[in-house]
């Protein structure tokens, strides 16, 4: 049985959200997609992820932040 990663997306921009969502799920993994950091805090805060993709420049907040 082989692990395979539960992914958190963060990015405004819906097509590299998406593109990232159907090439990832497509290999097996989990993945939770947010549109800005309140949604990903909202997220963390539920979940547990072992990978996180996050654009640095979000609507609300710096990407970094989130990290924290």
């Amino acid at each position: 049985m082989s692990f395979k990663a539960k992914l958190l997306i963060v990015d405004d921009e819906i097509s590299i959200r998406e593109s990232l969502f159907q090439y990832f799920t497509k290999e097996g993994y989990e993945v939770d997609l947010a549109p800005d950091g309140k949604t990903a805090k909202e997220l963390f805060s539920k979940y547990e992820y072992d990978v996180a993709f996050l654009d640095l420049k979000l609507p609300d907040v710096n990407g970094l932040d989130l990290l924290k």
